[in-house]
């Protein structure tokens, strides 16, 4: 039997401790992160704390490339804004619904799909309902998702589509805005369907709203193109599926009524679909309340009561009171 030197048994040893110094430091980050955004809101609320996994840190990290302060300054924007939306995203109050948006299917890998049908918009919808609606289909579909899935891919159907409905720019810029902070970097793609070249003005007033990269992942295709898109994205199942609805919408007579916010039903999810459309949260256990700063949290609807070794740096470091 050979024998092993120090040297190469040190080289084995060093290759196993650097991920797990790279694991630690990047939980660091993420803790600094969750901390400094707490900071700058004088405190969470258990709503807000149980959404900061450290999936959901990450990206607001990753979006502000390590930068710990400007990535917190981001988080505690949407942070803000999910504490005054509580009552809708936890589904206790009901959106009036525009149109057909929702989560149509998921992926064989657990990939969301979300469709609406401009055919379903027969007047001017209501800015502030539109809005409703759009942030409680996102919701739906993020609580949907597998841990290891973080994005969604959006089928944008252009068939019937009126200028005259959509000339209130208020409507796509708080769209606009719903990607750029609360839901930020969880579109994989945008597949804008059989666009009629009067989606121009609307689309000149979204584009420069959006990052660089979210303005990349849209795509203008025809119905066909699409449905091989989400077959080589999604798989035949989801391909089928959008099939028959896109079908649905051009046929003749009055289109399938959707099944609003979801089509699907979420598996140990927060948000159920329920046959009135209407939502129902699970409860949720309380906090002891006085916490400076928060630890970082498992999926939501779970809390870990803080200890000494949960407990975000900052608290480390001040020590108990």
């Amino acid at each position: 039997m050979g024998t092993t030197c120090c040297c190469e048994r040190s080289q084995r040893e060093t290759a196993i401790e650097e991920p797990q110094a790279v694991l630690r430091s990047d939980e660091a980050q993420l803790g600094e992160v969750l901390c400094a955004a707490e900071e700058l809101l004088a405190g969470l609320s258990m709503w807000q704390r149980n959404w900061c996994t450290p999936e959901v840190l990450r990206i607001y990290l990753h979006g502000r490339k390590g930068d710990v302060n400007a990535a917190a300054e981001i988080l505690a924007n949407t942070l803000k804004w999910r504490e005054q939306y509580q009552d809708l995203l936890s589904g206790s109050r009901v959106p009036m619904w525009q149109g057909d948006f929702r989560v149509l299917t998921t992926a064989e890998d657990g990939h969301p799909l979300l469709y609406l049908c401009c055919r379903h918009q027969t007047h001017a919808f209501n800015v502030s309902d539109t809005l409703d609606h759009v942030a409680v289909v996102l919701e739906t579909a993020v609580k949907s998702m597998p841990p290891l899935v973080q994005q969604m891919d959006v089928v944008v159907d252009c068939h019937s589509f009126t200028l005259r409905y959509n000339l209130d720019p208020r409507a796509v810029i708080g769209i606009a805005e719903l990607l750029r902070q609360p839901y930020r970097d969880r579109l994989r793609t945008v597949m804008m369907v059989d666009a009629p070249a009067m989606i121009q003005p609307v689309w000149s007033i979204v584009q420069p709203l959006l990052p660089p990269a979210t303005q990349r992942k849209f795509r203008f295709l025809e119905a066909d193109e699409a449905e091989q898109a989400i077959e080589e994205l999604q798989g035949a199942e989801s391909a089928a599926i959008l099939r028959h609805v896109m079908q649905g919408n051009r046929a003749a007579g009055q289109p399938p009524k959707p099944q609003v916010p979801s089509e699907i039903g979420i598996k140990g999810g927060s948000i159920l679909q329920t046959p009135n459309s209407h939502m129902s949260l699970k409860s949720i256990d309380k906090d002891e309340e006085g916490h400076r700063c928060s630890t970082l949290a498992k999926p939501v609807g779970t809390y870990v009561q803080p200890t000494s070794r949960s407990l975000c740096h900052c608290r480390r470091r001040a020590g108990p009171k």
